[in-house]
């Protein structure tokens, strides 16, 4: 069996936000810079790692240099 094409991937995201089965959240770390690039990833991974994590992609850094990152998880297991 082979391995999806990055298309089909973005093409099944698309689907399952169009449907409502997830949702991203912008997050704001408490890290600044590229050099703490890898720890902000860590902190955003540790804060959700609760959900049914789908992606957790880099987004830019904030006007004070803080990393932000869009953390995208599946709906039905977000903790009420």
């Amino acid at each position: 069996m082979s391995q999806p094409t990055p298309e089909q991937i973005v093409a099944a995201a698309e689907k399952a936000k169009a449907l409502g089965l997830t949702e991203d959240e912008v997050v704001t770390t408490p890290y600044k810079g590229d050099e703490n690039k890898g720890i902000s990833l860590d902190w955003a991974v540790e804060k959700y790692k609760h959900e049914q994590l789908v992606s957790v992609i880099f987004d830019k850094e904030d006007d004070e240099g803080f990393n932000v990152f869009i953390v995208t998880y599946n709906k039905k297991s977000k903790a009420d």
